[in-house]
Formats: structure tokens, C-alpha cells, sequence
């Protein structure tokens, strides 16, 4: 550390500091610090593999996925894992992740929202639309009526599971690193006093790399700052859902394989589960959506796919029980 710390303050000398390089500076400063130091406060050793208890997968890392289709093929999905969807540019990739924060806050789960695109009321008013059932375009004349709204947030509950805590933050687009994300997130956990089970990020291609910030290496960027998510999953214990984009061979198509993610094959290498989003323009007409498994790291079910309505005013997805298998792959 000591080393570090001196290193830091010789290649701030070296560099003339303006206002166009200050963020460069700070990145590589960070890079600097926590690349060159192995500092873990953690006391967990590892399993013993003489250990019976090291062969008994725990139970609570294991949790409802709240999508019928995919827990019956995967049991679920885990904490320490990264959930990806992708979609072409504009199919809906927002809709899908605001629909990930009211199921799992309604299942009782602690949901932080992290958005590099859009802004953090139309965020709100999204999610709000679908967990307090006000129509998208109504939102804001509910929003002047504070005890109607006050009313409805307060009885957000199935009756049975009390809803988890729900936060959301805007971040600016293309700036925000992960290691921005991790600290912002530590911070919330402690100011609030709540342990987070699930963190959406929309989207992870337009996060900043703080390890190559000037690199046009597309590939190698989305590939490093999806190993700094699953990183994040792992060392927090949380489980992460992102997006990303299809190329262009992916558009309006009726089909999809993970040769048609954008970018870097990279991210498909690190996600352990990725969701392929279909919705072409008749689709659009009938207000319905497929989504397909394109990889998944432990289970089953690669290539199914599964059938959702769309109610645009309230931008809720319903699951259907419509599910096949594709032998497009």
C-alpha cells in the first residue's frame, strides 16, 4: 500500500491535471490503489473438501428467479451471479429490468436500480406505473395528489410477503465505473441499513472502464467491466441483472443466438445466465414479447423459449404459459 500511495503521487507529478483529463487521472489513480493491492477483510477460508458440510449447497444463496419458466429449468437464481438480457437498440431491455425491480421487491427482496440512461424519475414513474397500477401517461397528476399516493405506496403487499426496499440512482452515462457503482452501493447498505439481495444496472455498454479508460477496444471494455460486475456479485453477495445490445444481424429477428450479441463475445464468456429479448414489429402490434435462453451456466433449459404480454400503459410484462424449445442455437 505504501508503495502504491507513492507511485500515485509520482504519476501525478508526471501529468499536467486540466479540467479535460481530471476524470482519466482519477481512474488510473484508482487502478493504481486497488489493482496493485490484494487487501481482503474477509475471514472465509474456502470449503474443505473433507468437510462433509462443504458438499451441502446452501439453500438461502438459492432463490425464486420470478419467472416461473426459468426456475422450473434452473431452480432459481443464485446470489454471486450475473444475469444478462439482450435486445436491439429500443425492443424494451428497460422494460424488462423495471420489471425485475417490482417482482423481486414484491418477493421481499432488498432491490437497488442503477440507471446510466435514463433519468431517475422516469425510472421511478416506470416502476411506479407497474407496482402501484397507475398508467405511465397519469403518473404525474398522481404524483401531485401526495395521500393518494402515500395510500397506494403503503399498501404495496401480496398479504402474505412484506415488499422489500426499493432504491433507485442515476448515474451519468458513460462515466459511471463499477468501482463507482460498488462504493455508491456499500454506502446506500450502511446509510440505510439494509443488506441489498439484488442490483439492476441499466445498462452494462454504457458503464466507463475504469481499468482501460481511453481503450476504443470495444470488445476488450465490455469484457472487463462484465468480470468488475460478476467481481462485485461475488465479494458483495449480491445478483446482478444488466442488458446489453444485439448487433445488427439480430434485428428483427424472429430468433436469436449469442452469435448475435454486440461488441464482445466477452460478456457471453462471463454472464452465467443470458437472456435473449425477441420482439419484432408485428410482435410490437400484438403487444407480446419471447425471450429466450441463450447460455446458461448451471441448469438446464438452454434454447427455451417463453411467450410474454406487454400491457405498455402500466409497461408490465405478463409470463404466459407459452413455452417452447427453439433449434435455432
Amino acid at each position: 500500500l505504501d508503495k502504491s500511495l507513492v507511485d500515485t503521487i509520482e504519476y501525478v507529478k508526471t501529468v499536467q491535471v486540466n479540467p479535460n483529463n481530471v476524470k482519466d487521472i482519477i481512474n488510473k489513480v484508482k487502478t493504481l490503489i486497488n489493482d496493485r493491492n490484494s487487501i481482503s477483510f474477509s475471514s472465509d477460508l474456502g470449503s474443505d473438501f473433507f468437510e462433509v458440510t462443504s458438499h451441502i449447497n446452501k439453500p438461502e444463496n438459492k432463490f425464486s428467479s420470478c419467472h416461473n419458466w426459468i426456475d422450473q429449468f434452473t431452480g432459481g437464481y443464485s446470489t454471486k451471479n450475473l444475469v444478462v438480457y439482450a435486445g436491439q437498440p429500443n425492443v424494451g431491455k428497460s422494460v424488462f429490468l423495471a420489471n425485475e425491480a417490482v417482482n423481486f421487491t414484491k418477493a421481499g427482496h432488498n432491490v437497488a436500480v442503477i440507471s446510466a440512461e435514463m433519468d431517475e424519475i422516469k425510472y421511478t414513474q416506470r416502476i411506479g406505473a407497474n407496482l402501484l397500477d397507475i398508467k405511465i401517461d397519469e403518473y404525474d397528476k398522481f404524483a401531485k395528489k401526495p395521500d393518494v399516493l402515500k395510500n397506494k405506496l403503503s399498501n404495496i403487499s401480496n398479504g402474505i410477503i412484506p415488499p422489500g426496499r426499493l432504491f433507485i440512482k442515476e448515474v451519468p452515462t458513460s462515466q459511471a465505473t463499477v468501482l463507482d457503482v460498488e462504493n455508491y452501493l456499500r454506502e446506500l447498505e450502511t446509510a440505510k441499513g439494509v443488506k441489498l439481495k439484488v442490483v439492476i444496472i441499466d445498462y452494462i455498454n454504457i458503464l466507463s472502464n475504469y481499468r482501460n479508460p481511453n481503450s476504443e477496444n470495444t470488445y476488450m471494455k465490455i469484457k472487463q467491466i462484465s468480470e468488475d460486475l460478476r467481481g462485485m456479485a461475488i465479494r458483495n453477495n449480491w445478483l446482478i441483472i444488466t442488458a446489453t445490445q444485439f448487433g445488427k444481424q439480430g434485428w428483427e429477428s424472429t430468433d436469436v443466438t449469442m452469435g448475435d450479441i454486440a461488441e464482445s463475445a466477452g460478456l457471453s464468456h462471463t454472464a452465467d445466465i443470458l437472456l435473449g429479448i425477441i420482439q419484432t414489429s408485428e410482435m410490437h402490434m400484438k403487444n407480446e414479447y419471447w425471450v429466450k435462453i441463450l447460455k446458461i451456466r448451471n441448469g438446464g433449459g438452454k434454447n427455451m423459449k417463453c411467450k410474454y404480454d406487454i400491457q405498455y400503459p402500466y409497461m408490465r410484462l405478463i409470463e404466459t404459459d407459452e413455452v417452447v424449445f427453439s433449434d435455432v442455437a
